[in-house]
């Protein structure tokens, strides 16, 4: 049998244009690009541009890069959100959570109990993240506004990112909490209606703490496997315990670098708004989507490299949950930032 062909998606194939023979020049982020290629806000752009060669303005290259160094040293934010999952886990109440195993159901009061756990995690953990990361990008937009030569007149940052991150914290809590409720409640359904005895069932609780739905259904999906199979109930918690903190451990660091690229992004976003409030510009702001840039450039964000749109218009998101933003991410762990440009630069 033929092997099936494969094809690259159309954003990342090499036009006409760019046949021949380059130049090599290395860029600030260490990309050999050629020494001439059109100027990718131009309408005179090529229809299929290999965004990998585009080359970077200065001041995108600074909030990538920037986002980068935020993104880069989440992972002890994550460590901190797992520690904080493992604690409430062994702080749930015994008697209380026998007590909903006996009747094989959570009530409406255990979603306040899954919303106090978030609120601390976001509290403690993610709220001064999230606000390095804002008054970061806020002071590199600034800078850009000013090297740019426009007499920037800005106002008080600072409430803008207490003003964000109440939003922003409210809007987690409520999504996150309720998801976990309602994983727990299939859970706990699905251990019932398989006859997992008391410490078990209890044991697969503890251990989802942190767990979104999809996580909880793998869990759920591997104890009923491993049944099948025979194991022991014993070799069972020990399995899937471990795979269970396999995944609490990945979702930690997906929220840590998506809510950091969240508070970065609108960091910038929130310094233009300001500037553009205060009078600082003449003419209508115009936001433009860059991508990273790099092979990591998933297929959604490749095709969005370049789009221009209104400052205060939205972009396509690619989940259920985030139809539209404002700037990036589109996505869980998107590395894209936005570039604001003027009706004159284009």
């Amino acid at each position: 049998m033929n092997e099936p062909e494969h094809h690259a998606p159309d954003w990342m194939r090499l036009g006409d244009w760019m046949v021949g023979n380059f130049e090599k020049k290395q860029d600030p982020l260490g990309r050999d690009i050629p020494p001439s290629i059109p100027n990718p806000l131009r309408e005179t752009l090529p229809a299929v541009v290999p965004i990998a060669v585009v080359p970077l303005q200065v001041e995108v290259t600074d909030l990538l890069i920037d986002l980068q160094t935020q993104l880069t040293s989440s992972s002890k934010l994550a460590s901190d959100i797992n520690r904080d999952w493992a604690r409430q886990a062994g702080e749930l109440e015994t008697t209380a959570l026998r007590a909903a195993i006996q009747v094989g159901a959570f009530d409406s009061g255990w979603l306040n109990t899954w919303a106090q756990a978030w609120s601390s995690v976001y509290n403690d953990r993610l709220d001064p993240a999230q606000r390095d990361a804002f008054l970061s990008a806020a002071t590199i937009q600034r800078r850009i506004i000013l090297d740019s030569g426009i007499s920037g007149r800005f106002g008080d940052i600072e409430s803008r990112v207490d003003q964000w991150v109440a939003s922003r914290g409210a809007e987690f809590v409520s999504m996150v909490s309720e998801s976990q409720h309602l994983a727990m409640r299939s859970l706990l359904t699905t251990e019932v209606a398989i006859g997992s005895g008391l410490r078990s069932t209890e044991l697969a609780i503890r251990s989802a703490v942190g767990l979104d739905a999809q996580q909880t259904r793998t869990i759920a999906t591997l104890r009923t496997s491993l049944r099948a199979d025979g194991v022991s109930e014993s070799i069972i918690d020990r399995r899937t315990s471990r795979r269970a903190k396999q995944l609490r451990n990945a979702r930690a660091h997906r929220i840590a670098r998506t809510e950091i690229a969240f508070a970065h992004n609108f960091g910038a976003f929130e310094a233009i708004r300001d500037a553009r409030d205060e009078g600082s510009f003449d003419e209508p702001l115009l936001k433009q989507w860059y991508t990273s840039l790099d092979e990591r450039v998933c297929p959604f964000c490749g095709p969005l490299h370049g789009r221009i749109i209104g400052l205060d218009e939205t972009f396509p998101g690619n989940t259920k949950t985030l139809p539209a933003t404002f700037v990036p991410p589109a996505h869980p762990q998107c590395r894209c930032v936005v570039l604001y440009v003027t009706r004159g630069e284009l």
